[in-house]
C-alpha cells in the first residue's frame, strides 16, 4: 500500500479492556448492565451466575405486614432487589400503594432510590454511602423510641441494622422478601477457563455470589486458591471484598463508589 494513503487511514481503536476475558458472577436477571460495559469496553464478557433471588414459598409473614404498611413509621429498602420484590407483592395484593405515603421511606443507593421513585415514592433518607454502617449512622439521627419499622430484606441480610435499631428503642419487623438460592451456571466451563489462565479478571458484586463460587468451585478443584491464580478479583465494596478475604481470596480492587459503575472503574484499575 502507498505510504501516503496509509498515514491517512483511521487507526484501529483500542479499547481499555481489549483481550481481556472478565467472569460476571451476578444474578442473570441483573448483569444485562454490567455485561453490556465490558463488552462496550472492549472486554469478553462470560457469565456464571452464582446466585438467583426468588419470592419464598411462604408469603403469610410478608403479606401480613404490606397489609398493616401504613401503621409503619419507617419502611428501610436495603437493595435493588427488596425495592422491586416489595412493590411486586404490594401489586399482587391490589393493595393501594398511597398508604406508603404515611411512612418514611430510606434506601440504600440510587437504583434502589430509582425503582422506588419511579413508582411515585418519595424517598426520605439516603446513606451519602452504600454500606449498612452508613445507613444505620444517618437513621438512628432520625428515628425515635417506640417507632415502628419495616425491614422487608432478603434471608442473607446481616443483623447490624435491626440490632441497632432495637437498641434505640424502636419496635423491627423484619421479613424475608426475597430468598437467595445458588446457581451453579456453566461452572466445568468456567472450571476449564481458569485451569487455562484463560479468565483475566473475576467481579463479584454481593458476599453470597463470593461463597457460592467458591462452593461451587471447590466441588470441581479442592484448591480454589490456586485455580485463581492467574485471575484478579473485584469485588462491588468492601463487605464482598471481606468475604472474599475469609475465604483465601486475594482482591485486586474495590469499587469506589460501591455501584456496578465503580466496579467497572475497579475492572479498569486493574487491567491498566
Amino acid at each position: 500500500m502507498n505510504d501516503s494513503i496509509q498515514e491517512h487511514l483511521p487507526m484501529l481503536e483500542q479499547k481499555p479492556l481489549s483481550g481481556r476475558r472478565v467472569l460476571v458472577t451476578r444474578a442473570r436477571s441483573q448483569s444485562s448492565g454490567l455485561v453490556k460495559k465490558i463488552a462496550d469496553l472492549g472486554g469478553e464478557p462470560i457469565e456464571m451466575p452464582m446466585i438467583r433471588m426468588v419470592m419464598p414459598s411462604d408469603l403469610s409473614q410478608i403479606d401480613a405486614a404490606l397489609q398493616e404498611v401504613a401503621d409503619f413509621d419507617w419502611i428501610v429498602l436495603t437493595s435493588v432487589n427488596g425495592a422491586e420484590f416489595f412493590f411486586q407483592r404490594l401489586r399482587e395484593l391490589q393493595l393501594d400503594i398511597r398508604e406508603i405515603g404515611r411512612c418514611r421511606i430510606a434506601a440504600v443507593g440510587p437504583k434502589t432510590v430509582q425503582v422506588i421513585e419511579a413508582k411515585g415514592v418519595q424517598v426520605d433518607l439516603v446513606p451519602l454511602t452504600f454500606r449498612a454502617e452508613d445507613l444505620i449512622e444517618q437513621l438512628l439521627r432520625m428515628v425515635k423510641p417506640g417507632q415502628k419499622v419495616l425491614l422487608p430484606r432478603g434471608n442473607l441480610a446481616r443483623e447490624i441494622l435491626p440490632i441497632a435499631l432495637r437498641q434505640v428503642g424502636c419496635t423491627v419487623v423484619e421479613v424475608d422478601l426475597y430468598e437467595t438460592q445458588l446457581d451453579t451456571g456453566d461452572a466445568e466451563g468456567v472450571a476449564r477457563y481458569l485451569e487455562q489462565g484463560l479468565l483475566d479478571i473475576i467481579t463479584f458484586t454481593s458476599s453470597s455470589t463470593v461463597q457460592n463460587f467458591v462452593k461451587v468451585m471447590q466441588s470441581i478443584r479442592p484448591d480454589v486458591q490456586a485455580l485463581l491464580s492467574t485471575t484478579q478479583l473485584a469485588c462491588i465494596g468492601p463487605v464482598t471484598a471481606d468475604a472474599a478475604r475469609k475465604l483465601g481470596l486475594n482482591v485486586a480492587a474495590i469499587a469506589e463508589p460501591y455501584t456496578i459503575e465503580g466496579l467497572v472503574q475497579a475492572v479498569l484499575k486493574i487491567a491498566k
